[in-house]
């Protein structure tokens, strides 16, 4: 999981929690109570003790009210009111629904009807529910609201950890963030990804609006960051070492076709399969990542004699305020 960027002074910015993403099998589910929420600075010491004040949980609590079978791709519920389609930050927005038999999966959510409360999902379901209160529907996620003493400083290697209860069991789970002046936004939009992928955009069906690729665009500009942070020192994000904007484009557009061919998505012409396709697409993305983080080095190497010649000159670097 990436860190977050959280703009410093200013106020209604929201860390996330999301239980599905905790690694006991146990700790995944909707929490029995309001969870406690701490911050830590990067040093782990506290900014601010845990409480339960700045928490708000997903609303969303209902059952299934018509039978469903396992394939179906929708769900009738008891009430609607509160789900969202689509996934917001970190999977927020993936529900919960577990049937008479205790059988869970975790479901995203791609339209609502309201008037019938119908709920549209994104793959077919796995196990089949019927009309009884045992067959219910449940968003997991909350989030901490945070306060000014958590945002009013810069820092790198905040930590919001939250504790929770599922199944009578106390759980916690941190988020990572860094507090920045300037956030380094996702280049890897939909109008990037139709203008530059017309053949991978064009098997996403219209009516999604991009959502298809909203995880592989998110997963691809994670790896961008973390590439980023491991050319710096300590762990910290450092854009300014990135050569050039172009540059960090192209390096996003390369780990977007990598992700998207290990996603099942048809990135490269039909000569390019199996082993010999994931080598062509990593090489790429190591090229890329060469070319764009090139300018941390001072200069550029081009005879690779580990001299620096009268023309391999000072790169240029993005400017950016951290």
């Amino acid at each position: 999981m990436d860190r977050l960027d959280i703009l410093k002074d200013t106020a209604g910015q929201k860390v996330w929690f999301y239980p599905r993403h905790h690694p006991d099998t146990e700790g995944r589910g909707r929490p029995t109570a309001t969870p406690s929420v701490e911050i830590l600075d990067e040093n782990g010491s506290t900014v601010t003790a845990a409480a339960t004040t700045y928490v708000t949980q997903d609303t969303v609590n209902t059952t299934v009210s018509a039978a469903a079978a396992a394939g179906d791709k929708s769900l009738t519920l008891t009430a609607v009111t509160g789900i969202k389609a689509g996934q917001y930050l970190r999977d927020a927005r993936t529900y919960l629904a577990t049937n008479y038999l205790g059988q869970v999966e975790w479901v995203t959510v791609t339209g609502v009807d309201s008037t019938g409360k119908v709920a549209y999902l994104d793959e077919p379901l796995e196990h089949a529910y019927t009309a009884t209160a045992s067959d219910t529907f449940k968003g997991c996620g909350f989030y901490h609201t945070l306060q000014a003493t958590e945002y009013d400083e810069l820092g790198e290697l905040f930590r919001a950890r939250a504790t929770y209860a599922v199944g009578g069991r106390n759980f916690s789970l941190d988020v990572p963030f860094d507090v920045v002046l300037v956030q380094l936004p996702n280049l890897l939009d939909v109008t990037l990804i139709k203008d530059r992928r017309p053949d991978i955009a064009a098997q996403d069906h219209a009516g999604t609006r991009g959502s298809k690729f909203s995880g592989i665009r998110e997963e691809a500009w994670n790896k961008v960051r973390a590439g980023i942070r491991a050319w710096g020192t300590g762990g910290k994000l450092l854009p300014a070492r990135v050569r050039t904007p172009r540059d960090l484009e192209e390096w996003a557009l390369a780990e977007f076709d990598l992700v998207a061919h290990l996603s099942g998505v048809r990135v490269l012409p039909g000569e390019w399969t199996g082993e010999a396709a994931l080598n062509k697409l990593e090489e790429r993305v190591a090229g890329a990542r060469l070319r764009g983080l090139s300018g941390g080095i001072g200069w550029i190497d081009k005879t690779e004699d580990d001299a620096r010649q009268d023309d391999e000159i000072q790169p240029q670097r993005m400017d950016f305020t951290r």
